[in-house]
């Protein structure tokens, strides 16, 4: 029974990181695809750990994907042999250079270190930029390839702190509750190649 065990659980593993490599074909040959290991207890959008490490390829600030190669966040110091610790991009302390598709509303996406993000140092006289509208990474931060999708706008609302922005919501495409399976981006910025 616990081989019948270690068999179901490596071929789940084997599912899902074929469906990763599917939905990120456009970076083969520059995934390292990992398991989620372990979760920040005290606040779980802040982090997460996964099972690769140095002897994988992977450093600090490499892109991590999901399954279905939205955004995840990034890879952070110190990252071990065998394993590495990722921000999430629902972290207070992250920070992601992000483009809506339609309008090219550009800004830095913030977590609340909950479920949903902030899109912030967007212009209250900014034009575009819509409910519902696709935010992806503009690769202007030098840690995330372009193109990768992050999520979509939640709501927009003036901002009573400080009338010169808009309150952007963002909802990111990664669910929390379901992530297992990751990719490391090894090239592209970030990535060292």
């Amino acid at each position: 029974t616990q081989d019948v065990r270690f068999l179901e659980d490596r071929l789940r593993f084997a599912g899902s990181e074929a469906e990763l490599r599917a939905n990120l074909a456009e970076f083969e040959g520059s995934i390292v695809a990992a398991r989620v290991i372990g979760v920040d207890s005290v606040n779980p959008h802040q982090s997460i750990v996964i099972d690769k490490g140095g002897l994988d390829g992977v450093t600090k600030d490499m892109a991590v994907c999901d399954r279905n190669g939205s955004l995840v966040g990034r890879t952070i110091a110190p990252v071990g042999l065998k394993e590495a610790m990722v921000q999430l991009v629902t972290d207070k302390d992250s920070s992601v250079s992000v483009k809506s598709v339609v309008d090219g509303l550009t800004g830095s996406m913030t977590g609340r270190s909950a479920g949903v993000c902030d899109l912030r140092y967007v212009l209250a006289s900014a034009a575009g930029g819509k409910e519902g509208e696709e935010l992806r990474t503009t690769g202007y931060d030098k840690i995330y390839p372009a193109g990768i999708r992050v999520g979509v706008i939640r709501s927009i609302d003036k901002d009573e702190a400080s009338p010169i922005f808009r309150r952007i919501v963002v909802h990111p495409y990664f669910r929390f509750d379901t992530i297992d399976v990751v990719a490391v981006l090894t090239k592209g910025p970030g990535g060292g190649g």
